[in-house]
């Protein structure tokens, strides 16, 4: 069978192949505003948003700007109102 396979297909056929996964929804350019932002003022995911939106960005949650905020190593808290 190990022959009749290898002549078929062969050990190639085996390998996974690059999975790429959905496009970013916020564009180079934006996220590089946005982190300088960060690093400047600490704002919430949902101020950043709105900074975002006020800017002409796309819609996008408050989710997407914290996993940003976390895969560029950079702490996110929730803002207390007192």
């Amino acid at each position: 069978i190990l022959n009749l396979f290898q002549n078929l297909r062969g050990i190639d056929s085996l390998k996974d192949k690059t999975r790429t996964g959905a496009p970013k929804k916020i564009k180079p350019q934006e996220e590089e505003m946005l982190l300088r932002l960060a690093a400047e003022k600490p704002l919430c995911a949902t101020e950043l948003l709105q900074v975002h939106l006020d800017n002409g960005g796309e819609q996008v949650h408050s989710e997407t700007i914290r996993r940003m905020l976390k895969a560029n190593e950079m702490s996110w808290k929730r803002t207390r109102h007192s």
